[in-house]
């Protein structure tokens, strides 16, 4: 029971101290009454006692017994009234307690302090900033005003981070009149003002000078809206010694008063805090992902007979750096090596682990070493770091002349295979021991072909595996998943091709599949690694020209591509690979000074351009581009138009490469992709 408190003239009394008072004085009332009855009920019976006593006549003691009987009586009606007295004064009581009205004000107190604890377990639910800033909109309408508007401070800029009104005609208007009348930092009202100094400001009404102010040129003369008119108030939302932002409540009439001020700067305060905690989880989740994906390759290498897609997906639980691994080697002889891996645990700890067993693979794999045996010395680097770091994964050299695949596991999921004309299933393979368990001998080697049209999909367990589905529900998942992907696919009308979709034969098309049957979102409890290779018949290239260390070689470069791209059909990317073939040319000229050969090969839905050199020493960087205009450009061209790009070392210099992807509109030989 909350305990109520009444001001009287004589200071603040609990009311349980109001009653005891009002009731003392009704007993004190009763006690004289009854002292009084008692004195003379005592009275008879003395005298009755004394005229037994005394052995009186009868008349005596008849006369004792009625005048008892008399006084009792009077007694009986006396206390009925003081009784009756005493009933009236429960409704004295009452006032005295309060009615309902005269406890409003504490009502309206706790009503206050209701919704500000609500708001913020609202606002602390979320971690996307601009989710929060709708929020904090969304709380204040209408319980502060019929409308709010956050503006934020981007430096010294200001931008508008929401608007909320009750009448969604007023809020489409509003967003107009804001975009077209953003607040300055150096106002000396209204937002801008608040946002500088971190005070609220309070507007009663809009004065004619604030009106003529707001009004665009030319439109001075223009009827104001109403519901601007009323009363605004600004208060702002202070983070960590700045000012975040600043929310706007406007009404169309009345006042606000200076508890309504009161609440809306709580609710400011709440919202800052719940955004600022928001933008530096965003800042720390931006910097983990950074170092994640700077740990993994962006791109695959310049490869024949296989396309390559791959994708990292982080997880929300916690940081976005994890453990999961994958990466593309270039082999001699056109082989190529694709592994996969996972490190147990989470974490900047876990990726800084991933990332030195990346190197120690990549190291390992361009030894030439085969796949058990890099295994085997992988898990000896894992054995001697420091502390227990559990690892699983999976090595596979691909020889595209063979078309055999030869994989070597250490505890990781199988492979997923699509064969042509084939149901997708998973590989049976030795699954091995996780390395860094100690002890776990030598690894087992599979070998199986490959032929063109297959597909092998490597994956972590974040794509098969989450709270609310288990491991083995998820795989199999996966596997039907395709097996309606291929359906629909072969049912579908392969003469209408759409712009910017893979062809279904691609990498990337089956990439996509994968992330569609396994039901993963963008973001997922844990990491989630995916590596799809699909293999194509290795064909000869479409440009294999050598080209002298000469200013011309660029133009004979840019013909040579040229007449293959027009005899191809490949106008899509015809303006964009003349344009990069020339700038990776004139470099090499430029810089490498030696023979160039060109060759150029198309690999489903991608063309692949590269340019090797003799001249391995001088690897090739972006530049800022000097004053002049006449330098500097070409990579950061290379960079912007092309779908990605990269350098290799090869055995007597280097390759530069560049790729560019052929939307199926684009491309009207479908054989080409197959």
């Amino acid at each position: 029971m909350t305990t109520r408190y009444q001001l009287t003239s004589k200071g603040v009394h609990s009311p349980f101290v109001l009653v005891r008072r009002v009731v003392h004085e009704r007993i004190g009332r009763l006690g004289g009454h009854l002292r009084g009855l008692l004195a003379g009920y005592a009275f008879g019976s003395n005298v009755i006692t004394k005229s037994n006593g005394t052995a009186a006549g009868d008349n005596a003691a008849g006369n004792a017994i009625r005048t008892g009987a008399a006084l009792t009586g009077m007694a009986a009606g006396r206390l009925g009234s003081v009784l009756a007295e005493l009933g009236r004064g429960t409704w004295s009581l009452r006032q005295i307690l309060g009615r309902p009205r005269e406890r409003a004000p504490e009502r309206l107190a706790l009503e206050q302090l209701g919704f500000l604890s609500d708001a913020g377990l609202v606002l602390s639910s979320s971690l996307v900033p601009q989710r929060i800033i709708d929020m904090i909109a969304s709380l204040a309408v209408p319980r502060l005003g019929d409308g709010a508007i956050v503006f934020l401070r981007d430096g010294e800029k200001v931008r508008l981070g929401a608007i909320v009104h009750r009448d969604g005609r007023v809020a489409e208007y509003l967003r107009n009149f804001v975009a077209a009348r953003l607040p300055s930092l150096d106002s000396e009202d209204g937002p801008g003002l608040v946002l500088r100094t971190g005070q609220t400001w309070y507007m009663p009404y809009l004065t004619d000078e604030l009106m003529a102010r707001m009004s665009t040129a030319g439109m001075a003369d223009a009827p104001f809206p109403a519901f601007l008119k009323g009363p605004t108030i600004t208060v702002p939302m202070p983070g960590q010694g700045r000012v975040l932002g600043a929310v706007t409540l406007v009404r169309s009439s009345g006042t606000y008063t200076s508890v309504d001020i009161s609440l809306a700067e709580h609710l400011a305060r709440r919202g800052a805090a719940a955004l600022d905690n928001a933008q530096l989880y965003s800042v720390e989740q931006e910097s983990a992902l950074t170092l994640q994906r700077s740990l993994l390759p962006e791109n695959p290498p310049a490869l024949r007979g296989v396309e390559i897609a791959m994708e990292y997906r982080p997880g929300t639980a916690g940081t976005e750096a994890g453990g999961d691994l994958y990466d593309v080697i270039a082999l001699p002889d056109g082989r190529v090596g694709i592994a996969i891996g996972d490190v147990m645990g989470r974490g900047l700890h876990a990726a800084a682990v991933m990332g030195q067993l990346r190197a120690a693979l990549r190291a390992y794999a361009l030894e030439d070493w085969a796949p058990a045996e890099l295994l085997s010395r992988l898990d000896r680097v894992v054995d001697s770091l420091p502390g227990l770091h559990l690892t699983t994964c999976m090595y596979i050299v691909y020889d595209p002349v063979s078309r055999r695949a030869t994989v070597s596991n250490a505890g990781h999921l199988p492979p997923l295979l699509v064969m042509p004309d084939e149901e997708p299933d998973y590989l049976v393979l030795d699954p091995g021991l996780p390395l860094g368990v100690g002890g776990a001998g030598a690894f087992s080697e599979t070998s199986l072909e490959l032929p063109p049209g297959s597909g092998i999909v490597l994956y972590t367990d974040g794509l098969v595996e989450s709270r609310r589905h288990p491991l083995e529900d998820g795989m199999d998942r996966l596997r039907r998943g395709l097996v309606r992907a291929r359906e629909d696919s072969a049912t579908a009308d392969a003469g209408t091709p759409v712009a910017g979709v893979p062809s279904p034969g691609s990498a990337r098309a089956l990439l996509r599949q994968c992330l569609a049957a396994s039901g993963v979102a963008v973001q997922t409890d844990d990491d989630t690694a995916l590596l799809v290779m699909t293999t194509y018949p290795s064909r000869p290239a479409l440009v294999d020209v050598a080209l002298p260390a000469e200013p011309e070689s660029a133009v004979h470069a840019r013909s040579a591509l040229a007449r293959i791209l027009a005899g191809q059909r490949l106008a899509a990317v015809a303006d964009d690979a003349l344009l990069l073939v020339s700038e990776v040319v004139t470099n090499a000229v430029l810089h490498a000074r030696s023979d160039l050969v060109l060759r150029v090969h198309q690999e489903g839905d991608r063309l692949r351009v590269s340019v090797e050199d003799r001249e391995g020493a001088r690897m090739p960087r972006r530049r800022t581009p000097r004053d002049d205009g006449e330098s500097g450009w070409g990579l950061l061209i290379v960079d912007v138009l092309a779908h990605g790009w990269g350098v290799e070392t090869t055995g007597d210099g280097k390759r530069v490469w560049f790729d560019l992807m052929i939307p199926a509109s684009g491309n009207a030989d479908r054989t080409l992709s197959r």
